[in-house]
């Protein structure tokens, strides 16, 4: 008896307070588009040795007219890791066209696996945005924004609705099927905010700016976790060259990129991220630094699929 309760006791720990870290690194990472599926085993070898998947990314991005154009049909596997684990949780990026609205969606997904799945009761953790193109194809606008995680039989769900003729998001905060809150936030003139997703594929496509070393980036945020903005810093020679060294990133082609978010996102002490990316916005590999019980966590590529709409 002694022993399950102990059993339980550890369980439950990990249940709310480690998982959140070990699932929201999902959301770290960086989405790569190709026309083929690609078995990763170690994605920077795969990048140094393997050019020609990088090269196939520009030369396709250079024939599209759109970002949506871009990224349809993406479909990302990712195995998180922790300590010598490698492979603790799986997740699924993907970017489609919503056949009944016509708007784009993503979706992000992760669940945990083997002990640490029974030790979360299963955890699962959904992202989705709906976004629109601008006429001049150049931008996504989120229009809803969804999240749920799923513990056992508890249901957590947050809904973002955004409103532009009235400038305005409302929101929500469901529980096992009974909302418990609601708020809405105004939205400032020539302002959008954005939820991760939006800015996630915005970034990447270069609509805050062309991605330049040395470079920072200060990107709106939906405003309902205190913060008003996500911070990407893609580093300079001087200051890459050291984080490198401190990561094991010494050998890798690419840039890093140092990331501030709400620290509750991922469940990390001060909500700072490292991304490894190639020169065409390839993920190599991201780092959750200081997860709240589990110290770093590890997000590495593991299948690249591309699906003709």
């Amino acid at each position: 008896m002694k022993v399950l309760g102990a059993c339980m006791l550890i369980k439950s720990k990990f249940k709310y307070r480690i998982a959140p870290a070990l699932l929201s690194l999902l959301l770290l990472g960086w989405l790569v588009f190709n026309n083929q599926g690609v078995r990763i085993g170690d994605t920077i070898a795969w990048a140094g040795n393997r050019p020609g998947l990088v090269n196939k990314t520009a030369a396709r991005r250079a024939k599209v007219q759109s970002i949506a154009q871009r990224f349809l049909g993406e479909k990302l596997d990712y195995h998180l890791g922790v300590f010598l684990f490698s492979h603790v949780a799986d997740c699924v990026i993907s970017f489609q066209q919503d056949d009944a609205s016509g708007q784009y969606k993503a979706t992000m997904w992760a669940k945990t696996r083997g002990v640490v799945g029974w030790l979360t009761d299963y955890r699962e953790n959904r992202y989705v945005s709906y976004m629109e193109e601008t006429p001049d194809g150049r931008y996504l606008r989120p229009l809803q924004f969804e999240r749920a995680v799923t513990i056992g039989n508890f249901i957590d769900q947050s809904f973002s609705w955004f409103d532009y003729e009235a400038s305005r998001i409302d929101y929500a905060i469901v529980r096992n099927h009974r909302t418990v809150s609601q708020n809405c936030y105004d939205i400032p003139e020539g302002t959008t905010y954005h939820d991760i997703l939006s800015a996630f594929y915005n970034f990447r496509a270069g609509a805050f700016g062309n991605i330049q070393r040395g470079k920072k980036y200060w990107i709106p945020s939906i405003p309902d976790k205190g913060i008003d903005k996500y911070i990407v810093d893609v580093l300079n020679n001087k200051q890459e060259k050291k984080q490198r060294s401190r990561q094991g990133w010494d050998d890798a082609p690419g840039m890093v990129m140092r990331i501030k978010v709400d620290k509750d996102i991922f469940g990390t002490k001060e909500g700072l991220l490292w991304a490894l990316m190639s020169e065409d916005l390839v993920p190599l590999e991201g780092i959750a630094e200081d997860a709240i019980g589990m110290g770093d966590i590890i997000g590495k590529l593991n299948q690249i699929s591309y699906t003709s709409p």
